[in-house]
């Protein structure tokens, strides 16, 4: 306990990870669950383990138990929606809670598909912004639901500016 504390005045700050950093590298992780197949939301990376094993899929969730194997990591960041349509609430929040995560924030991702041409909130048809505020409303309930430390981020990619 003194140790912890004597850490924890030397550096205040928490550490976190976008869970994108989790897709690479797949050959240096072992699952300790199902989480590598299942779970609603999931990307397929394609990533070789070597040899003739066949490609490796890796689901939302399990990148969550994957990142809380990384010593010193206390958050994570989910970008909206790519990593959490298709999920729950409690799913996430299980994943989270076994992986002994918190969330730091959920950050915007607009789709190219809706928003590339013309801007998310500076486009010039109405129901393409209207689109936009329902999508960052909607990371806003999912920050909140995940009590999301730094709340939502948003990121105006496709609205001429950073």
């Amino acid at each position: 306990a003194a140790a912890a504390a004597a850490a924890e005045e030397e550096c205040p700050l928490r550490f976190g990870s976008r869970l994108n950093s989790m897709k690479a590298r797949l050959d240096l992780w072992k699952p300790t669950s199902k989480n590598t197949k299942s779970c609603g939301s999931w990307w397929l990376f394609g990533e070789k383990a070597g040899g003739n094993d066949k490609d490796k899929d890796l689901s939302v969730l399990g990148m969550v138990e994957r990142l809380g194997t990384a010593a010193g990591v206390e958050l994570v960041d989910f970008n909206y929606p790519q990593h959490l349509e298709g999920l729950t609430p409690a799913a996430v929040s299980a994943a989270l809670a076994a992986a002994n995560l918190s969330v730091g924030a959920v950050n915007v991702r607009f789709p190219a598909s809706t928003f590339r041409r013309g801007g998310a909130f500076t486009n010039p048809d109405a129901a393409v912004r209207a689109a936009a505020v329902d999508l960052v409303a909607g990371a806003c309930t999912w920050a909140r639901q995940l009590s999301a430390a730094g709340g939502v981020v948003v990121w105006p990619q496709f609205d001429g500016y950073d």
